[in-house]
């Protein structure tokens, strides 16, 4: 799991309890489709109450709102993004960014169909995940550039 703390990107290994409710909110922000609120969550899952979630906050696994909506839960966002991705199973999500939209087959492990944009050209780009591996796209010319996002606080809005 990658958190952010001040200006350094680190690695963060969440206890058990966050990393389950992490697993469980994946899913509902999948089901949903849309951001679900902090009371959403308790009343909906009472073991993320206090410190599993809180911990998910803390190390930014997850980015609330103002009003306490989590939009962003890596690799998936609760808003529309230009990075759809379908799984296997026939359910779709928003990525965050096209990193993020590759992230999702090690996720959710289950293969997926990426439909992106180009962020330079606006043209659609495809790419297929199976097995963990790039089985498939839509032109020999993908390239994925990755910005260092250390300089930036709140880095998932920044995808």
């Amino acid at each position: 799991m990658i958190g952010h703390k001040g200006d350094n990107a680190i690695t963060v290994r969440l206890s058990q309890p966050a990393a389950q409710l992490r697993r469980w909110l994946l899913n509902e922000t999948v089901t949903r489709k849309r951001p679900l609120s902090s009371a959403e969550i308790i009343a909906d899952y009472p073991l993320a109450a206090g410190e599993p979630l809180a911990e998910l906050v803390e190390t930014r696994a997850i980015v609330m709102d103002e009003a306490g909506s989590v939009n962003f839960l890596y690799p998936v966002s609760a808003l529309a993004t230009h990075h759809k991705v379908t799984l296997s199973d026939g359910r779709d999500l928003y990525a965050m960014c096209a990193v993020d939209a590759l992230g999702v087959a090690f996720a959710f492990e289950m293969d997926t169909r990426i439909i992106s944009k180009c962020s330079f050209c606006g043209k659609e780009i495809e790419i297929r995940m199976q097995g963990g591996k790039i089985a498939q796209s839509s032109s020999g010319e993908i390239h994925v550039l990755h910005v260092d996002l250390s300089a930036y606080d709140n880095w998932a809005t920044t995808c």
